[in-house]
């Protein structure tokens, strides 16, 4: 009993003791000191990933907007007045033969045939290394990453008809580019005299002008896509770490592309862009709470 007693005094002096405060402060220190410097380190981490994606988002962003802006210029340069002048000639011989067949038009003079057969240039824009990019370095889902395969596709479908379209040239300049009926049939994609019906050629210019609006449109799309995403990342930055120093997402003006028509409507995009729909984000806890507290109110007061 007595030595119960001893021992209950002895350890009631101890914790009694400065040595005692002394180690309990120190070990309160250590705590929160370590505490504080483990939130310290998650900061700084959560900064730094924030800042390494947005630069990686800035990156594609602006791949996105060069590959969009060259195959822009091919467009202006040399599809868009391809594909008018193919289809305006076409339809002026199918004119002038049926005025020939109906006599509207007499004599054998020949019909003046125009044709263009120039070679164009074969791009080759980045696309691979701008999938590799989103697919690989960017936190993103869903539409993003269906339009960064879909942007390599469409490229490797442009570069295919392009240079199809080459060697169709190629072999017409070869025949030394006859303007007889058969070449023109072959040439526009009309029935020949025997009935057959050659369409290689003008199929090629409708998949060129087709592979280059789906290009132009997927970065596009792109670009506004990784946009909000970039938005996205930066709101995460300053609601943890405040506005100070935030990063800043790249913005793109397609303005001057729309109003020269270089962007195809999103109508021609329907079915695709239908496959991607976006669902509304939830509220954070505290507005869903303070919205069902009025609602609550609301229906109290009703």
């Amino acid at each position: 009993m007595w030595d119960l007693m001893a021992a209950w005094l002895a350890l009631k002096q101890f914790f009694a003791s400065n040595l005692f405060s002394s180690a309990l402060v120190a070990l309160a220190g250590a705590f929160f000191g370590a505490k504080t410097a483990q939130g310290t380190a998650d900061r700084n981490r959560f900064r730094d990933d924030m800042v390494e994606e947005i630069r990686d988002t800035n990156a594609a962003i602006s791949l996105s907007f060069a590959i969009s802006n060259s195959v822009m210029a091919i467009k202006r340069q040399h599809l868009r007045s391809l594909k008018e002048a193919f289809v305006r000639d076409k339809n002026a011989l199918v004119e002038y033969e049926r005025k020939r067949r109906t006599g509207g038009i007499q004599g054998n003079a020949p019909y003046e045939l125009r044709v263009d057969l120039r070679y164009l240039p074969i791009p080759s824009p980045p696309t691979d290394t701008l999938q590799a990019h989103v697919l690989d370095r960017l936190s993103v889902v869903g539409r993003p990453l269906n339009l960064a395969v879909s942007i390599s596709e469409s490229a490797a479908a442009l570069r295919e008809s392009m240079s199809n379209r080459n060697e169709q040239i190629k072999a017409f300049r070869a025949e030394g580019a006859p303007r007889d009926r058969a070449f023109m049939a072959r040439y526009f994609g009309l029935p020949s005299g025997d009935g057959e019906l050659d369409e290689i050629y003008s199929t090629t210019i409708d998949a060129m002008v087709l592979h280059a609006d789906c290009l132009i449109y997927f970065t596009y799309l792109l670009c506004i896509d990784l946009k909000e995403h970039g938005d996205e990342l930066v709101g995460k930055y300053k609601g943890r770490l405040g506005s100070k120093a935030a990063p800043q997402v790249t913005e793109v003006d397609f303005s001057p592309a729309k109003a020269d028509n270089l962007i195809p409507p999103d109508e021609e995009f329907a079915s695709w862009l239908t496959a991607f729909v976006k669902r509304p984000k939830p509220l954070p806890l505290s507005k869903r709470a303070l919205l069902a507290l009025r609602i609550n109110r609301k229906q109290a007061t009703g």
